[in-house]
C-alpha cells in the first residue's frame, strides 16, 4: 500500500488489566492490524482493552503516536522509547511473577510513569457534597483497588473539594466529595498508585475535582 501524508490514519492504544498502556501504534488498515497483532505479538495476551482515535492525515497521527510514547513509555514500543528494553523486561517479569518483585526498572515506577487515572462521574448531590462513581469500563481495575481511608490523601483532593468518604461497592468506586467544585463539576479523577504485594493490588492515592468540568460543562 502506498501511504501518503494526507491519508486518513488511526492511532490505537492497547491496555492491560491494570489499565497500563502496553503499546501505541498507527494504521490505515483498520481491524486487519488487530489480526496481525493477535498472531505475531508477544504482548497480545495481556491486552484487555483497546482505544482508537482517527485523524485526517498520517502526519497528524504520527505526531500523536510520538507524544504518547514519549509521555507514557509503553513497555512494548521501541521507537521513541529509549528505556524500552528495561521497561519490557520489567513488565514481563512482573506478569510472570504475578505481581512480585521485578528486576531492572520496578513495575511501580513504570506504573507511575504512565500517570494512571480513573474517571469518576457525578451521579448526585447531597447537601454540600457531590457523589462521584466510576463507570463499567473500570470494573477490572476496581476489583484490584485498595480504598481504605489511610490510602487516600484527602488533603490533596481537589482545588476546593475534599474527600469525605470513599468506598468500593459492587465493582464501583464511590467517592463523596464536598466543596464548591465538587457541587458544580461533572467529573473527578481518581489517581491510582501501585501496592507491591501479592496478589496485585492498586491503591487510590487521591481524588481531584476536574476544574475544566466546573459549572456543569462537559470536557
Amino acid at each position: 500500500m502506498n501511504l501518503t501524508a494526507d491519508q486518513s490514519t488511526s492511532v490505537y492504544r492497547y491496555y492491560d488489566l491494570n489499565g497500563l498502556l502496553l503499546y501505541v501504534g498507527i494504521t490505515s488498515r483498520g481491524i486487519s492490524r488487530n489480526r496481525e497483532h493477535n498472531t505475531t505479538k508477544e504482548w497480545w495476551g495481556y491486552v484487555t482493552r483497546q482505544v482508537v482515535d482517527h485523524y485526517a492525515t498520517r502526519a497528524e497521527a504520527l505526531d500523536v503516536e510520538r507524544v504518547l510514547i514519549r509521555s507514557f513509555r509503553p513497555p512494548f514500543n521501541a521507537q521513541h522509547n529509549p528505556s524500552h528494553d528495561q521497561d519490557k523486561r520489567a513488565y514481563l517479569a512482573f506478569a510472570a511473577a504475578g505481581g512480585g518483585t521485578v528486576p531492572y526498572v520496578s513495575f511501580a515506577e513504570l506504573f507511575s510513569k504512565q500517570g494512571r487515572k480513573m474517571e469518576l462521574r457525578k451521579t448526585s448531590t447531597s447537601g454540600e457534597c457531590g457523589v462521584y462513581v466510576s463507570g463499567p469500563e473500570s470494573v477490572d481495575i476496581v476489583s484490584r483497588l485498595d480504598a481504605t481511608p489511610r490510602k487516600v490523601r484527602a488533603a490533596d483532593a481537589g482545588h476546593k473539594g475534599k474527600v469525605r468518604s470513599i468506598e468500593i461497592d459492587s465493582g464501583r468506586v464511590i467517592a463523596v466529595i464536598y466543596g464548591s467544585y465538587a457541587l458544580t463539576a461533572k467529573r473527578a479523577m481518581a489517581r491510582i498508585g501501585y501496592v507491591s504485594t501479592k496478589p496485585v493490588k492498586l491503591r487510590i492515592d487521591s481524588i481531584t475535582v476536574d476544574i475544566g468540568s466546573r459549572n456543569g460543562a462537559d470536557v
